[in-house]
Order: structure tokens, then C-alpha cells, then sequence
């Protein structure tokens, strides 16, 4: 005879019991008998069903988190791109684009390239008078020039009540000078904003013993004059000392360097008594370029618009207005 042994179990309690032909927990019995159950099997065989009730549910749940993750994935997905498009808008906004004009955004690009070596570095283009060639070189930027109101060029110098004239210097006996034209253009290149201004204009320069008489009287004129003093005095002295050479620049050399003292040249260009700046000598030229059209181009951004100057009929001084535009990139 086989006997079949066979557990009755009520709410996970051990008890004696006798069964016949009866389904406990998916096991058949067949015999009759009578049996003392452990409470450590029991206990386990609890724990085993119990695992298997929290697994099951676990991935009844798992599946329902799982669906949830992924409603809450795409919702997140749509938020992120609004966030990341109104910020672009609020990043645009701030910088003034199609707002300000060129003036306004070379300010704040000036300012966010301030502590880079050599950002005030400028490239200047001009033609040669009669042939026509084009001449480009690197100079330095040195602000931008104010005049008084009652000035003949404040007219055509100011945007927004800001000024517009760009200011530099060079040296009267260099090339540039000598066999160029006055329509030039200046590119700045920003590389930590990723912005570019072409600037084109009109230069005027102002020194040289009367040389340039493209104002009236500009030797004599004491508000320019006192601006050239003003960017002498504001030099390095090794610039200074550069304008006080006797060497031509550009000029084959023909004697052997030697030091300054040799030359006369006062170190740093300035007053052995004093420590002041000598006055400046008439080579030096304080070199103005007046803007009448911009095209700023802002990579970032991929923006682009054009400032133009035209001149206010209405106006009896002929007063300079500034108009922008956005254009294609």
C-alpha cells in the first residue's frame, strides 16, 4: 500500500487531522492517515507561497511603473523642449536682438570679451588712391570719441545718444596713410560671443601739421586736438617710444638698431624731470573712423541685422539717423 502524505493547511496553522480523497493546495490524497505536521515546514512552505504572491504582484506593478515611467518620460521629454525654446527666447530677448541697434550690442559684446588678451584688436581695409588695391591691417581699438554737442561733426557721430566714432591712431609717415583713400572698414571679430561687426565709414585724421585739412581747421580745432593730446598721454611707453623714432616705418633699415638713448628718444616718452608725457610729436595721428553702415552677425544666434545711417532732410543740421534691420543669415 502507497501512502501519500499530504499537508491541511488553514490560514498557515499546524494541526492534526485525517483527510480522504481531498485537494489541499493542488495535492490529492488517496489514504487515510493521521499525521503530526512541523511548524518549521510549514513556516517555509508559507514563506515560498508568500514570495511568490509578492512577485507576482511586484510585476503587476512593475508593469503598471513601467507605463507610468513612460507617460511621465515623454511628458517630461514636451517640458524640457517648451523650457529649452522659452529660454532660447529669453536668452535672444536679453541679448536686445531686433531690439537694440548696433551700437547698443557692441556695448554689451565690449563688455563680455573685456578680459581677453588682444580683444580691442581691430582689422582696418581701406583702397590706394588711384590704383585702387586693397590694403588691410590689425590696429587697436581705443573707445569710442565724444564731442560736444555744439560740435560741426556731432551731427553725424551719435546713435541713441551714443557715440559712434570710433577712435585708434597711426603714424603720419606709414603707407596707410600716405597713398590710401578715407572710405575704410573695420571688422571686429568677438570670439567669446561669436559675433562679428563690419563697420563702414569715413576716417578722418587728426594731427600731421595741417596735412589733413578734411575739416575745416581740425589743426585748430581744440576739442579734437585735446583728444589727441588726451590718447598720447594714454599710451604704453613703448608706444610712445614707436612714434618717436626717427626710422620710417616701412622704410629699408639702413643703420644698426641701437637704444633709445642713442637715439635722443626719452624713456617712455615722457619728461625726465617731470615723469610726464612729452608733448606729441606731429607724426602722431589720432585716427577717427565716423560709421554710416553696420552688419553685425551673431553666429550663436544665427542672427543678422544691418544699421544704417541717412541724413534728416527736416533737420537743419543734417543730423545723422540710424535704422536697422533683421536679414538672412
Amino acid at each position: 500500500m502507497h501512502f501519500h502524505r499530504f499537508l491541511c493547511i488553514v490560514g498557515f496553522t499546524t494541526t492534526t487531522t485525517t483527510c480522504s480523497s481531498t485537494f489541499v493546495k493542488g495535492f490529492a490524497t488517496t489514504t487515510s492517515t493521521s499525521l503530526l505536521v512541523s511548524p518549521l515546514l510549514i513556516s517555509q512552505i508559507a514563506s515560498a507561497s508568500s514570495q511568490k504572491y509578492t512577485t507576482s504582484s511586484s510585476t503587476v506593478m512593475s508593469s503598471s511603473t513601467g507605463t507610468n515611467d513612460e507617460n511621465a518620460k515623454e511628458e517630461t521629454t514636451h517640458t524640457t523642449r517648451d523650457f529649452n525654446k522659452n529660454k532660447e527666447n529669453d536668452r535672444e530677448s536679453s541679448l536686445g536682438l531686433g531690439t537694440k541697434s548696433w551700437r547698443s550690442l557692441i556695448d554689451v559684446s565690449i563688455a563680455r570679451s573685456r578680459k581677453i588678451r588682444g580683444s580691442n584688436y581691430v582689422q582696418l581695409a581701406t583702397v590706394t588712391t588711384g590704383t585702387g588695391e586693397p590694403r588691410c591691417r590689425t590696429v587697436v581699438f581705443r573707445g569710442f570719441q565724444n564731442l560736444p554737442r555744439d560740435h560741426p561733426l556731432t551731427a553725424s557721430s551719435y546713435c541713441n545718444d551714443l557715440s559712434c566714432i570710433m577712435k585708434m591712431c597711426t603714424d603720419k609717415r606709414s603707407q596707410k596713410v600716405q597713398q590710401e583713400q578715407l572710405s575704410a572698414e573695420l571688422v571686429w571679430w568677438f570670439p567669446k560671443s561669436n559675433e562679428q561687426y563690419r563697420v563702414r565709414g569715413t576716417l578722418l585724421y587728426v594731427g600731421g601739421g595741417g596735412d589733413f585739412p578734411q575739416h575745416d581747421d581740425d589743426d585748430d580745432d581744440a576739442v579734437l586736438q585735446a583728444a589727441r593730446k588726451e590718447l598720447w598721454g594714454n599710451l604704453s611707453d613703448a608706444a610712445r617710444e614707436s612714434f618717436l623714432e626717427t626710422a620710417v616705418p616701412g622704410a629699408p633699415i639702413t643703420e644698426k638698431h641701437c637704444d633709445g638713448a642713442a637715439k635722443n628718444i626719452p624713456n617712455g616718452g615722457r619728461d625726465p624731470e617731470t615723469g610726464k608725457p612729452v608733448p606729441p610729436p606731429d607724426n602722431f595721428l589720432l585716427l577717427l573712423l565716423f560709421p554710416h553702415y553696420v552688419d553685425y552677425l551673431n553666429l550663436k544666434e544665427n542672427y543678422r541685422q544691418i544699421d544704417e545711417a541717412s541724413s534728416d532732410e527736416s533737420i537743419e543740421s543734417k543730423k545723422k539717423v540710424w535704422s536697422f534691420q533683421q536679414v538672412n543669415a
